[in-house]
């Protein structure tokens, strides 16, 4: 199954800007795709794009006209997917994402252990913050990803997978009390992003101790501030996957977070108003499994 040709210039000329540019990204004549759409424009009996703006914008109609091509293209493609899985001998291609950190260890043991299974597979692992990945999700460029969070999107839907223990970590300084991480006054702390889920427990401990502190640094990844923290740099909130890919924790005080803060939950996270693939349900499978052993 697949959509009619000038459907598919639409959102590519949306993107684009210009019909020439769009033709270019293409690759058909420009008068052929300005051809179709007129041919689409008289067929539906509306303008989908305002001629008279640069670049071409899309008229209230074809603002709802994109919005269900989308749509159509969604259900086209998990249509082609369930008919796929019925011969056992298709090769399935999908993408998986994850922030840094998990995609060099939750995720990357699974899609081994899933490679012992289907090594025809074509297999595309992206690493970003989690608001990128739920928007690739939404989009479709993405077939799942690892969450720290269950604050999602609506059509987004998550499976638990474990609940991870965090830390406080810092590098062992002479001459200070190295037998714990935990941060005071004197403490130079790395900070996330404001909107990512570790800042807000960082900042929930911070507060509720009433300790001030001291931040020049702030990441947008884990692995950023582990990285930052064996160097000397200051104290950071670890997961213990983080932890597991230190090269030495010779030097390294590690305490954990206090109870009632030590630990948070991970998910797999998929879009769930489309079809969930094999391919899906045997990596969120291994995710669970291999989480179970440790």
């Amino acid at each position: 199954m697949d959509i009619d040709a000038s459907d598919r210039y639409i959102p590519v000329i949306a993107s684009e800007g210009t019909i020439s540019a769009a033709a270019r990204k293409l690759g058909v004549s420009q008068p052929a795709m300005s051809l179709a759409l007129s041919q689409l424009e008289k067929k539906l009996g509306v303008q989908i794009f305002d001629r008279q703006s640069v670049p071409l914008q899309l008229t209230a109609e074809g603002r709802i006209y994109l919005h269900y091509l989308n749509l159509q293209k969604q259900l086209i493609d998990d249509c082609n997917r369930e008919l796929a899985e019925l011969n056992s001998d298709n090769v399935f291609d999908f993408s998986l994402g994850a922030p840094a950190i998990y995609a060099e260890t939750m995720l990357l043991r699974s899609v081994i252990s899933y490679r012992k299974l289907r090594s025809q597979d074509h297999i595309h692992i992206k690493t970003a913050h989690l608001t990128r990945l739920a928007e690739s999700v939404i989009n479709g460029t993405l077939d799942a990803f690892i969450s720290t969070s269950n604050e999602l999107p609506p059509q987004i839907k998550s499976i638990y997978i474990k609940d991870e223990h965090l830390f406080f970590c810092r590098r062992s300084v002479p001459g200070k009390n190295n037998k714990s991480a935990l941060p005071d006054k004197d403490s130079e702390m790395i900070f996330m992003e404001d909107d990512q889920p570790l800042q807000k427990i960082i900042n929930k401990y911070l507060k509720e101790n009433g300790i001030p502190y001291k931040n020049h640094i702030s990441v947008n990844q884990v692995s950023s501030a582990l990285r930052l923290m064996e160097a000397g740099q200051g104290t950071a909130i670890i997961s213990e996957d983080a932890l597991g890919i230190l090269k030495s924790k010779k030097n390294i005080v590690i305490t954990p977070l206090p109870a009632a803060l030590s630990s948070r939950k991970i998910y797999f996270a998929y879009n769930g108003e489309r079809f969930m693939s094999e391919p899906l349900k045997i990596i969120s499978g291994l995710l669970i499994k291999e989480n179970l052993k440790k």
